[in-house]
């Protein structure tokens, strides 16, 4: 079964009722209220952009907003547990069910791997790139290892992500994530993440 770390839909404008307009961002053209943007950062990321010239609703989110349900991400399974909790925020609302059947514009796909050694094994695998010209491969300076497809277009753009997961989950902007659920450290060390 497929797992995301984070998901955006484009839906439309329909699939959102607004309770509390004043907790969004407001855009004007001409004195006319055109956009209406929300984001939060804490205790998990969530956007919404409602588009009335577009007619249209953005949503992002990642799989933080499960709380302690986190370790499952999203998935088929837990997709409305997810639409739960954004909704529990009494400002607004989203139709979850009109949204299973819109379309995902953006995923990353993810899949936790329990792994002890993760700088020795992101070292392999970047040992082991044999086609240096169809791959890119580097290491940013959080420690992640990225692998790309050297392509031009978006549409042939492919990325996979090697990070400690459980070193991610301990840094400070976390903190409050992992205190909130009472969640202790990470079970998994490391994941993979495709985008």
């Amino acid at each position: 079964m497929l797992k995301f770390d984070k998901i955006k839909i484009v839906s439309d404008i329909s699939n959102i009722e607004i309770y509390d307009e004043d907790i969004f961002e407001k855009k004007y053209k001409n004195d006319v209220l055109t956009e209406l943007r929300y984001m939060a950062e804490e205790p998990y990321y969530l956007y919404i952009e409602v588009d009335f010239e577009e007619n249209e609703l953005v949503i992002e989110f990642t799989g933080k907003v499960l709380g302690k349900d986190y370790r499952k991400l999203i998935s088929k399974e837990t997709i409305y547990s997810c639409f739960d909790e954004i909704n529990s925020n009494g400002a607004f609302s989203v139709e979850a069910e009109m949204l299973m059947n819109e379309v995902v514009v953006k995923c990353d796909v993810t899949s936790d791997i329990v792994w002890d050694d993760i700088p020795n094994f992101t070292q392999y695998v970047r040992n082991n790139l044999t086609n240096y010209q169809k791959y890119i491969c580097k290491r940013e300076r959080n420690g992640n290892l990225v692998l790309e497809k050297n392509v031009s277009t978006r549409q042939l753009k492919k990325r996979l992500v090697i990070y400690d997961k459980g070193s991610k989950m301990s840094l400070r902007k976390n903190k409050h994530f992992m205190v909130r659920f009472r969640l202790r450290d990470e079970a998994t060390n490391s994941i993979f993440s495709i985008s």
